[in-house]
């Protein structure tokens, strides 16, 4: 018998912290993005702050071994502003979803799916849950059972989700090989022409003592200068690499650029200098591209990227990806590095593959009014809407063949 509990405040969150850890640490669940470390973060440097929080914790007796983190929002569909019932995250949030104990996903998911459509079911119209992974046993028992329990739901394909595995390389110079011939040459390319023209230096901030508000700053001016429109929360980025700096899983790296100033260093690509913590870079260089990297327990998180689209000749983005991948290789020896969001070309040339679909879970709940006309209007309007528009095309193409 599993007994589900609700964590309504930030408080109460921070209670969670030695079961959470203690959990994730026994399944060897450890993704960023579902541990407590992330979710902290979230709380601590997000401009807008997390309220109307759900958190779900399953016990096994006194020992934690669930826990689903949702809050209330509100949601407008069609003609309705919706009650609805979703997993924490925020923009910058890839994947969302939770944690149970190995061998009890199951019966986890269907104990928190039956609390939600019963001690809660007056609370919300509307399950939306979105950036789920396309399989997990936990999310996909609570599915299952809200189904069960007379919940209409509906998932749709999302984004793809690209990673890299790194396990199989034992140094960059191995990777290196393995890279494509004409890969190889566009980054020789690229490195000839900006020693030809001036000179580059690399530089990594890890640390709170490589000053890492001024990393941020040329991050900044970095982005200001790409072809990526303004952030939705300019300072949560900032915050978040003071936080991770903290933690120890800060990797901010960036390119900068002299021109006319011959470069000191080897051409070799291979052996590039790197300023280790990125605490003096030389006068006069300035920044043209940046990659902003999260690495946690052996893992790497590629959370933002950005160049001066007036360096784009110099395919300086994919210069600084090949320093980027050296320096998690031969410095921090992770297994993966996880591209986030998109199937982008570059991803794909640098070795990355499919590695899951996201997708997007929607139910309406049928003990809200609301709730019950949204669910009748998904179960018989809309496949009735689809059959007369697919009548309408079919007539459509029989009058142009008949001409």
């Amino acid at each position: 018998m599993l007994n589900i509990d609700v964590c309504t405040t930030h408080e109460g969150f921070l209670t969670l912290e030695s079961g959470w850890r203690a959990l994730s640490n026994q399944n060897g669940q450890s993704h960023f993005y579902t541990s407590f470390d992330w979710y902290q973060a979230l709380f601590v440097c997000s401009s807008v702050p997390l309220e109307n929080l759900k958190i779900l914790c399953a016990y096994h007796g006194d020992e934690l071994i669930g826990i689903l983190p949702m809050c209330m929002g509100r949601r407008k569909l069609r003609f309705f502003d919706y009650r609805s019932l979703e997993l924490i995250g925020s923009l910058y949030s890839p994947v969302r979803g939770g944690l149970a104990r190995f061998g009890w996903e199951e019966k986890v998911g269907s104990a928190m799916a039956q609390f939600v459509r019963g001690p809660m079911a007056r609370e919300w119209d509307l399950v939306f849950f979105d950036d789920l992974p396309s399989k997990d046993r936990m999310l996909d028992a609570f599915k299952d059972e809200l189904g069960a329990l007379g919940i209409i739901g509906m998932s749709e394909p999302r984004f793809p989700n690209i990673v890299l595995d790194l396990s199989r390389f034992d140094t960059s110079q191995s990777f290196y090989s393995a890279l494509s011939r004409n890969l190889r040459r566009s980054l020789v390319r690229s490195e000839k022409k900006l020693t030809r023209d001036g000179g580059f230096y690399m530089a990594v901030y890890s640390l709170e003592t490589c000053d890492v508000d001024h990393g941020m700053s040329m991050y900044n001016k970095v982005y200001g200068d790409s072809w990526k429109g303004e952030e939705a929360d300019p300072c949560f980025h900032r915050k978040l690499a003071h936080y991770l700096a903290r933690i120890g899983a800060l990797r901010l790296f960036l390119l900068y650029y002299k021109k006319g100033e011959p470069h000191s260093g080897t051409s070799d690509l291979a052996c590039n200098s790197f300023s280790q913590q990125g605490c003096v870079v030389p006068e006069g260089y300035n920044p043209v591209a940046a990659r902003f990297v999260v690495v946690y327990k052996g893992k790497a998180y590629d959370l933002k990227t950005a160049y001066n689209k007036a360096f784009v000749e110099y395919s300086v983005g994919s210069l600084l990806m090949w320093f980027v991948l050296r320096y998690l290789l031969d410095v921090d020896h992770v297994s993966s590095l996880d591209f986030q969001k998109g199937s982008e070309s570059f991803k794909l040339n640098f070795k990355g593959t499919l590695n899951d679909v996201r997708a997007r879970y929607r139910g309406f709940n049928s003990c809200c009014m609301k709730g019950l006309v949204e669910s009748h209007f998904e179960a018989h309007a809309i496949p009735f809407l689809r059959k007369i528009r697919h009548a309408c095309q079919t007539t459509k193409c029989k009058q142009v063949e008949q001409r």
